[in-house]
């Protein structure tokens, strides 16, 4: 039963591999804790809507809603912070700036973001992103 369930799951994930995708988004701000946090973006096949939160990987309690971004912002201003990311994703900059990946592409064409491309996967410099979108990400 058990490898019929593994199976079903699989095959599950082959037919719709973009259903949830997970963002690394930097260390956890309470204070005290070690976790990592993790910007997990989930969409709704039937409506095309998408629901996200930012998930701590050390304790469940260190999450935030989509709506309570700004407020995570202001904490991660008052913590000793990660050096700055040099480079983004194209779901990086989905996630941070709110827009889908078709957007992503447009304004990395119109503006000329400087792009680089590793092991099939494009990365966009964080500068150029940061110069003409509004982000969720606190400034360095």
């Amino acid at each position: 039963m058990a490898e019929i369930e593994d199976v079903l799951r699989r095959a599950s994930r082959a037919a719709e591999p973009g259903r949830v995708r997970v963002v690394p988004v930097g260390t956890c701000v309470r204070s005290g804790c070690d976790g990592k946090l993790r910007a997990v973006i989930k969409l709704d096949s039937a409506s095309g809507a998408r629901h996200s939160d930012i998930r701590c990987s050390a304790d469940p309690e260190h999450a935030w809603l989509a709506d309570e971004w700004a407020r995570l912002a202001s904490e991660a201003a008052h913590t000793p912070r990660q050096p700055r990311r040099l480079w983004y994703t194209v779901a990086e900059v989905e996630a941070l700036a709110k827009i889908k990946s078709g957007s992503v592409y447009r304004l990395a064409s119109q503006f000329n973001w400087r792009r680089r491309k590793v092991a099939g996967k494009v990365y966009y410099c964080a500068r150029d992103v940061d110069a003409h979108v509004k982000t969720d990400r606190p400034a360095a």
